[in-house]
């Protein structure tokens, strides 16, 4: 893991001129890959744990094993995704907050704290 880590941490300059469109199709195969190997991503992680695959004892555990790995990731990358594309169709502009409004000459009012 440490390799792996220091293997992706070497890449930061290169992802940062990254053009946005690479970035996206780049994030949608690691997306894909994580479905694919969704199977052995798992049974590797529950070996890994000592976790038994058929033992309903584990089941807990298992679900463990999916939600903090394989599904956290998925989330993240496709929420990645769509803030991505939607800059992408934006002029690189990212979405705006839930809570604003935009004002003449693409000026932007959040509304910060709540009114007491």
């Amino acid at each position: 893991v440490p390799k792996i880590v220091a293997r992706v941490a070497s890449k930061s300059n290169e992802w940062k001129s990254l053009p946005l469109e690479n970035k996206i199709q780049l994030l949608k195969q690691v997306l894909r890959n994580t479905i694919q190997y969704h199977d052995e991503w798992t049974s590797l992680s529950l070996q890994d744990r000592g976790i038994s695959a058929t033992d309903p004892r584990h089941g807990c555990a298992r679900a463990d094993v999916i939600t903090c790995s394989q599904a956290t990731l998925g989330s993240y990358l496709n929420g990645l995704l769509s803030s991505l594309e939607f800059c992408a169709k934006h002029e690189g502009m990212p979405p705006p907050p839930k809570s604003s409004r935009i004002l003449e000459h693409k000026k932007c009012v959040v509304t910060v704290w709540p009114s007491t």
